[in-house]
């Protein structure tokens, strides 16, 4: 007799079946499943070793924003809200359409983006420079935004900016 063990919670689901897994991530906090070695966060927290890291990505902005005389990015899960959103949405579709201050605020902020996709392992520091060198992505990450948040399933990459 197969052990299969099942977690709802809000909007998400947790299946266990003899050591098989299935996982849909929610916006909270899964335990730490041994098997898998990895705690589950959130949708795109997890880095796939065939892309970019998120981790290692959002340091590198936030390493070049110190040294050009910046201040860091705090976190916002409201921008993570949006950026797992839009994760999903340019996994099927990848354009900047459908992405609106309007769209994710109802009072006084303001939002960007920066897309990426397909770039390789260990490719982060190329992946930054590349968005540093073309003058709409540069804006984003020099700009006077306070919060950001960075998601990435390894193949496509979401950051959202802003301030609010």
């Amino acid at each position: 007799m197969q052990k299969m063990i099942i977690i709802l919670g809000s909007l998400g689901l947790f299946l266990l079946t003899a050591g098989l897994s299935l996982l849909y991530f929610t916006n909270r906090v899964i335990k730490t499943n041994p098997i898998l070695k990895v705690e589950a966060k959130a949708l795109g927290e997890i880095n796939y070793k065939s892309g970019i890291n998120g981790d290692k990505l959002f340091e590198l902005v936030q390493q070049y924003r110190v040294d050009n005389h910046l201040s860091k990015f705090k976190t916002s899960s409201f921008l993570c809200d949006i950026a797992r959103i839009r994760l999903e949405e340019v996994k099927k579709s990848f354009s900047h359409e459908g992405f609106s201050t309007e769209r994710f605020c109802y009072s006084q902020c303001s939002l960007g983006e920066n897309l990426a996709q397909k770039y390789q392992i260990n490719q982060e520091r190329k992946l930054l420079n590349d968005w540093l060198n073309s003058p709409n992505h540069a804006t984003e990450i020099k700009g006077n935004y306070t919060y950001s948040c960075l998601k990435t399933d390894g193949q496509y990459v979401v950051n959202i900016f802003g301030y609010f």
